[in-house]
C-alpha cells in the first residue's frame, strides 16, 4: 500500500490518510499488514513500521531494532532529533549523513553542507570549532545555513540579532541607533521597534515590560538576566540583573544569593562609588577601570581610571565628563561647594565667614 494511507481497523478496515496528530490512531503504517498505528512513545516498545506520516521521521532503536515515527525536537532513547533527511530518516544532533537534508529543527538548526557529499543539521551560532570556515549564523527559507546579512532568512543565532523585514529578511545585528531594531520577536525573530510586541530579546539599554521593549530609566533601571524583564532599583528578580541604566547605575552582587541588582551611585555607600567599564559592576574608591563616579564626592582620575575623593583643599573639582580637574576648569563641584559667580569655572565653599552660599539649578 503506497503513499500516506493505512488500513483503519477501527472504521471497518477502511483506507484512511495518515495524520500528524498524537491523539489519533493514524500516525504510521505497519509493515506487511498496512494497519494504522498510533504514535508510539520512544520510552516504550516500538513497532514494525513501514511508513511515517509526513512531518515526522523514521527512527530505529539500534538494540531492539523496533521502529518509531518521531517529531523533531524530542529526545528518543538519549538521542535528540534535530532533522529529517530526504528519505524520511530522523537525524540526531551532530549526526553526519550522505543523504541530503529535507528539514532541520525549527528556527535554530540549519542544513549545513560540510563537503565531500556530507551534510549535518547545525545549530545556529557565531562559530563552531568543528567547522571554523563555514557559515551557520542564519537559516535560509530553503533550510540551508547562511551567514549574517543574507536575504531570505527565517532564523538567526541566539543573542542580539533579528530578521529585518525591510531588507528582504536579512539576519542583522540589533542596533540601538536604528529605531526598528530595538527588539526581537518571540515567534518569528523579526526586528521590533520600541514598544512593539511580543519581544523576547531587547537591546542592552532596554527591558521587557508587558511583552514590549522599553528604555531603562530611573523607574526601572535594571534588565533581568535571561528574561530581560524590567527591574526596579535594588531588585534581583528571579535571575538577577544583567544590565543597568547607564545614567548612574551599577551592578552589585548579593553574596548570599549570588545575584546582582542595579544600585544608583551613592557617595555614602563605599560599595557604590563608581561604575566599571564594560562590566557595569559597582566599584569602591580606587578600584580600576572606572568610567563614572558618584560626583557629589568623587571624580574620575584620568591617569589611573579610578574614582578619587575630591580634595577641595587642593582646588580639585569636576569637569563636564566627570574627570578630576583643578579650579578654573570646573563644571561641577564637591557636595559642599558651588560654582562661583565671580570666578568663572571655579568652585568655592558654600559657607564663608560673612555670607552663606548654596547651589542653584546650575550648580
Amino acid at each position: 500500500m503506497p503513499g500516506q494511507f493505512c488500513l483503519n481497523t477501527l472504521f471497518g478496515n477502511s483506507c484512511q490518510s495518515l495524520l500528524l496528530s498524537f491523539d489519533q490512531n493514524r500516525f504510521s503504517r505497519e509493515r506487511i499488514t498496512g494497519i494504522c498505528l498510533p504514535y508510539l512513545d520512544p520510552k516504550y516498545e516500538g513497532g514494525d513500521i513501514e511508513t511515517c506520516v509526513d512531518g515526522s521521521c523514521f527512527y530505529t532503536d539500534q538494540i531492539s531494532k523496533k521502529n518509531f515515527c518521531l517529531s523533531q525536537g524530542i529526545y528518543a532513547l538519549g538521542d535528540f532529533i534535530v532533522g529529517i533527511d530526504t528519505l524520511g530518516q530522523c537525524l540526531i544532533k551532530n549526526q553526519i549523513t550522505r543523504v541530503q537534508i529535507k528539514s532541520c529543527l525549527g528556527l535554530t538548526y540549519c542544513a549545513l553542507d560540510i563537503g565531500k557529499g556530507n551534510y549535518t543539521c547545525q545549530m545556529l551560532q557565531l562559530s563552531d570549532p568543528k567547522y571554523p570556515s563555514l557559515s551557520y549564523q542564519a537559516k535560509n527559507a530553503n533550510q540551508t545555513c547562511q551567514e549574517l546579512n543574507k536575504e531570505n532568512s527565517i532564523g538567526c543565532l541566539d543573542g542580539l540579532y533579528c530578521i529585518n523585514q525591510y531588507t528582504n529578511n536579512k539576519c542583522e545585528v540589533m542596533n540601538s541607533n536604528d529605531p526598528n531594531k530595538i527588539g526581537r520577536n518571540f515567534f518569528n525573530q523579526q526586528c521590533l521597534p520600541q514598544g512593539a510586541q511580543v519581544a523576547i530579546i531587547c537591546q542592552q539599554q532596554y527591558c521587557i515590560s508587558s511583552g514590549a521593549c522599553i528604555p531603562l530609566s530611573d523607574s526601572h533601571p535594571g534588565q533581568e538576566n535571561v528574561t530581560q524583564i524590567c527591574l526596579q532599583e535594588q531588585s534581583q528578580g528571579q535571575n538577577g540583573a544583567s544590565n543597568c541604566y547607564k545614567n548612574g547605575y551599577c551592578l552589585l552582587t548579593d553574596p548570599l544569593t549570588n545575584k546582582a541588582s542595579c544600585f544608583k551611585l551613592d557617595f555614602s555607600n563605599p560599595n557604590t562609588i563608581g561604575i566599571q567599564k564594560d562590566t557595569q559592576l559597582c566599584l569602591q574608591m580606587g578600584q580600576p577601570q572606572a568610567i563614572m563616579c558618584a560626583v557629589e564626592k568623587y571624580c574620575l582620575d584620568q591617569t589611573t581610571n579610578t574614582c578619587q575623593l575630591i580634595n577641595t583643599k587642593k582646588g580639585m573639582c569636576i569637569d563636564k565628563n566627570g574627570f578630576c580637574v583643578q579650579n578654573g576648569s570646573c563644571f561641577n563641584c564637591e557636595l559642599n561647594q558651588c560654582l562661583s559667580q565671580s570666578n568663572k569655572n571655579t568652585c568655592q565653599d558654600l559657607l564663608q565667614p560673612s555670607i552663606t552660599y548654596c547651589k542653584d539649578s546650575q550648580g
